[in-house]
């Protein structure tokens, strides 16, 4: 976990350079960010003890050999991953991690979006939105309405909605109606501020085959994501 943190003390790092350079040529005014932290829930899959690809004849290491290497870990030669209690404390208040698509501790990530002069900074928005929201967003802010056909070829529409409706009002009410997750048999979808979820799937278990799924699946479980914002 100590890998972890310093990973993301040097994500921020980098991060910010780019946006130091923007600053620093005069076209932080003129433009927007939009910074997802992450692609999914914390990842449960380092198993109970975690692992860190230290390998004894193509198998794991024991832990009193891995024990040996802990001043190593972050280095070149490894490739660490904290254990499952950690992503459960990481993801909290939210249940389950990355691979379960069932509930938000899977799916859910925070959007930070910095424009200047349009976006009031460090005010909060709760609408529900999906990543596919991003694009119909910045066609959106450029003014740009996307043409329904491409050199004869009918376009699929955008299935995301554009968010600049939130930037001046954090109380409008979301326009993303719906919204289907699914991964390795687990399954979540949204409608209109409520949540349905069926799990299906331990990330941590490991099969000959693969992953481990539930030898039952579990029934649908419903919640009002209005009034219950951890699934609780």
């Amino acid at each position: 976990m100590e890998v972890y943190a310093g990973f993301l003390v040097q994500t921020d790092y980098e991060i910010g350079r780019p946006l130091d350079a923007v600053k620093a040529e005069g076209h932080n005014e003129d433009t927007a960010v939009f910074y997802i932290v992450g692609d999914n829930g914390a990842s449960a899959v380092g198993r109970f003890d975690g692992h860190d690809e230290v390998t004894v004849d193509g198998k794991t290491a024991p832990i009193e050999e891995r024990l040996q290497h802990i001043d190593d870990l972050g280095g070149e030669f490894f490739i660490n991953h904290h254990a499952t209690a950690w992503a459960w404390a990481l993801n909290s208040p939210f249940q389950w991690a990355k691979e379960v698509a069932s509930h938000l501790g899977g799916t859910r990530d925070p959007l930070i979006v910095s424009w200047p002069g349009h976006v009031q900074a460090g005010s909060l928005r709760g609408q529900f939105a999906h990543v596919n929201d991003i694009a119909p967003t910045l066609l959106e802010m450029a003014g740009i309405t996307p043409p329904d056909t491409v050199n004869g070829f009918k376009l699929t529409p955008f299935e995301g909605r554009g968010l600049v409706y939130t930037f001046n009002d954090a109380d409008a009410p979301s326009r993303h109606a719906v919204q289907y997750f699914e991964m390795l048999g687990s399954r979540g979808i949204y409608r209109d501020g409520w949540w349905a979820g069926s799990f299906n799937h331990l990330p941590w278990g490991f099969g000959p085959n693969g992953p481990t799924a539930a030898p039952n699946p579990k029934p649908w479980e419903l919640y009002h994501l209005d009034q219950d914002f951890s699934q609780a």
